[in-house]
């Protein structure tokens, strides 16, 4: 029987983030800001480690009994990505709690930023627990306590580039003439439910003259569609790196 933990903060539901408020003179880096409160929102970058280091925490217990839950934590993201002062707020089961907070210490982040500067901000978000067996689960046991009904559908499939050959060939079509040999561009997109993207954005540039062509690359990737629990495929936000070389 596998574990199939989803955290519905790695891959939220499409709606855009960045604060609609002009940008202060310069980042306060010593300030913990509220998400509310920065341009870009933190991106997770290693949600496959955490989804392995939840599976293998499973609690035993609950486990055998097909017994799914959520964790509500806060915390707060540096301005290095890693998260600190993990706290939880909320558990269905107490037995939750302590690998929760364990698996979240080695998730890391692109970084929130306000302005050119990565800050380290404050979030909440549930982390939810459920069993994918192989044959239908045990009832649950007496008194056990399951995942709220009405909580949010979560993502179970992460978008997967499908024209990949496409997008390489473009890359060396595209590499500016006297650029570096070398440059990495951080782009923010919308990929939708079709598998189409939108709204592209620049996060941050080795070298400005990579920024240009790696927004008409990202805007022609072609993606297999995230898919959520209980609808299908979704439009999503996603941060992702755009390496040129040659």
């Amino acid at each position: 029987m596998l574990a199939r933990i989803l955290v519905l903060f790695l891959v939220a539901a499409a709606s855009p983030a960045a604060a609609q408020h002009s940008t202060p003179a310069a980042a306060d880096t010593a300030r913990v800001y509220e998400l509310a409160d920065v341009q870009m929102q933190p991106s997770a970058l290693n949600g496959d480690d955490l989804l392995a280091a939840l599976d293998a925490a499973y609690p035993p217990h609950l486990r055998a009994a097909g017994t799914p839950g959520t964790v509500h934590v806060r915390l707060v993201i540096g301005a290095d990505g890693v998260p600190r002062d993990v706290t939880v707020l909320s558990t269905t089961d107490t037995a939750f709690s302590a690998p929760t907070v364990a698996a979240l210490g080695m998730l890391r982040f692109l970084p929130a930023s306000l302005g050119d500067k990565p800050v380290a901000v404050r979030a909440v978000f549930p982390v939810n627990w459920s069993v994918a067996p192989d044959s239908p689960p045990p009832p649950p046991a007496a008194g056990a306590a399951t995942a709220p009904a009405d909580r949010e559908p979560v993502a179970e499939t992460q978008p997967e580039l499908r024209n990949g050959g496409r997008i390489a060939q473009r890359m060396r079509e595209l590499h500016p003439r006297g650029a570096p040999r070398q440059g990495e561009v951080w782009v923010r997109l919308q990929i939708t439910a079709e598998g189409t993207v939108t709204d592209v954005t620049m996060i941050r540039a080795s070298d400005p003259v990579f920024v240009q062509p790696s927004l008409q690359l990202a805007s022609e990737m072609r993606f297999y569609p995230a898919q959520v629990e209980g609808r299908g495929a979704v439009a999503v936000w996603v941060a992702i790196p755009i390496t040129w070389s040659r």
